[in-house]
């Protein structure tokens, strides 16, 4: 609960406090050191996340802070809730006139921005996603259908082609398929490949190739791995064998998550973010949609960067920050209101 707490306290300050806001502050400040000393750790946090949103560098922080947050719960250091919730780098309330609580009148801009990977398709009607920065140079024929990773992370949602499989060569790594879904990322020390559909071959033809030396003979990496959907497997330079490895769902949500829509928003009403939940987040959360059915919480005004597949991360920071609740209805309604609003 100190977690929550302090992280609600955050946010609440960097929106402004007001006298009697202040003073609750410090009174909760002083009735136990815990609470000093957990409250200056998600100040810390909340100064770091600040620079990257204002300077267009947040992807970047979000994606380092979303490893840090899958090693802090297995250590068990916060509740999973709490240290996802960091990952917004604030909410701020405003009211309806524009007017940051507790300070005086002052412009600022609202804007929503819905950050996107990079989705192309190439001629054969293959579907790829682009990790920002990642790069992918297509080479296709008669007889063939390759693409060269050459740095980042790429998914693939192969149309199929029986005459022509599928290759995605990554360092020496080659991944071939023929109709069916997979990631592969080319990282500093080990090629990773992640199968969600169907089947994909792996061969290490950098192995193969120094296996066979001068000869005319084809070598492959014995015995050439299949990775069927739900399997991974991570191969470093010089490695010989190829380990097939189970991947559980909450890894792999995780570890594709950046093909999820990052909602970044700056002074927007809660009503317009609602709508951009409905538009980019139903589709991660299982078709839910959001409703508002308290007029005076429509013009709450949101900043925060988050994950379309995180949606509970918003939700538990409204609650806790401003009191504004969500409660399910029937199979796909969330409903948001304040706590104290009759039924």
């Amino acid at each position: 609960m100190i977690h929550e707490t302090a992280a609600a306290w955050v946010g609440r300050r960097d929106a402004g406090l007001d006298a009697a806001a202040g003073a609750e502050f410090r009174a909760w400040l002083a009735a136990d050191p815990r609470h000093r000393a957990v409250f200056a750790e998600y100040d810390s946090t909340w100064a770091v996340l600040d620079r990257p949103l204002r300077g267009g560098v947040a992807e970047d922080v979000l994606d380092e802070l979303q490893s840090l947050d899958r090693r802090q719960r297995r250590r068990r250091v916060l509740s999973g809730t709490v240290a996802t919730a960091m990952l917004l780098a604030g909410i701020s309330l405003w009211t309806s006139s524009g007017e940051r609580r507790g300070s005086a009148n002052q412009e600022f801009t609202a804007t929503a921005k819905v950050l996107l990977p990079d989705h192309r398709t190439l001629s054969d009607g293959t579907l790829v996603e682009l990790k920002e920065g990642a790069e992918i140079i297509p080479d296709f024929g008669a007889g063939h259908r390759r693409v060269a990773l050459r740095r980042g992370d790429a998914y693939f949602q192969v149309a199929k082609d029986t005459t022509r499989p599928f290759v995605v060569e990554a360092n020496g790594i080659e991944f071939r398929a023929v109709g069916t879904a997979f990631a592969v990322r080319l990282g500093s020390e080990a090629v990773e490949v992640i199968v969600t559909e169907g089947r994909v071959a792996v061969e290490n033809t950098a192995i193969a190739a120094g296996l066979a030396g001068t000869s005319s003979v084809t070598v492959k990496q014995p015995p050439e791995m299949l990775l069927t959907a739900g399997e991974q497997a991570v191969i470093r330079p010089g490695s010989i064998g190829v380990k097939a490895q189970v991947i559980a769902q909450n890894e792999l949500s995780e570890r594709l998550a950046w093909r999820a829509p990052r909602l970044e928003f700056t002074g927007t009403p809660l009503s317009e973010v609602v709508a951009l939940l409905n538009q980019y987040a139903s589709a991660w959360q299982g078709g839910d949609r959001f409703l508002i059915e308290d007029s005076a919480i429509a013009q709450v005004r949101v900043s925060g960067l988050f994950r379309a597949d995180k949606t509970e991360v918003l939700l538990d920071l409204l609650d806790s920050g401003f009191g504004i609740k969500a409660e399910r209805r029937g199979a796909s309604e969330i409903v948001l209101r304040r706590a104290s609003m009759p039924r």
